[in-house]
């Protein structure tokens, strides 16, 4: 005597509901969906990795028949021997990072910008979801400080530019740059 563990189609419980079989695909693949959705929603860490959603394009160029045109960023520190502006070497003042995160981070100004915010997170795309707490923003001052300090900067001042950069296709020449936005942070 065999026996066999095959379910009957009656015991089937989506065909007890009278539900559709593609919609048993629907509904597994909106559960896989909404986790990762609710934990970036109640998370102070964001998107879990690896992420089932999907990036939002950070570095998109905007173009027509003659020109494209991108943001670019750029960080600049105060020379602590002149006080001048000096540009600063991205993969060297956001190390040990990869240079990628730089868009996140100036975006972000950092999270240094910002005040303290409690509770739950506002509905907002863009921007942080808590503002750091005293001790955080000594950390990341830390470490900006000493990255600052390896470039012969002030460890208490950084300013990020955001310039939309256009490009003539023809000459392949840069035609303009043009100051989006700046913010000077500065350690308090």
């Amino acid at each position: 005597m065999t026996m066999s563990f095959t379910a009957k189609p009656d015991d089937d419980f989506f065909q007890r509901l009278g539900v559709y079989p593609y919609l048993k695909s629907a509904l597994v693949l909106a559960l896989i969906l909404v986790v990762p959705f609710f934990v970036s929603y109640k998370s102070e860490a964001g998107e879990p990795y690896p992420a089932v959603l999907l990036p939002g394009g950070a570095s998109l160029m905007d173009t027509d028949e003659h020109t494209f045109a991108y943001t670019a960023i750029k960080l600049f520190g105060i020379d602590s021997s002149s006080g001048r502006e000096q540009r600063l070497d991205v993969a060297k003042t956001i190390a040990p990072l990869p240079t990628t995160h730089l868009i996140a981070l100036a975006r972000t100004s950092f999270r240094l910008d910002t005040l303290p915010v409690y509770g739950w997170r506002r509905f907002s795309y863009g921007t942080s979801r808590y503002a750091l707490g005293r001790e955080q923003r000594r950390e990341v001052w830390d470490w900006l400080g000493h990255n600052l300090k390896k470039q012969g900067c002030l460890a208490d001042s950084v300013i990020i530019a955001q310039s939309l950069v256009v490009i003539d296709t023809e000459s392949q020449i840069k035609s303009s740059e043009n100051l989006l936005k700046e913010v000077r942070l500065g350690k308090n």
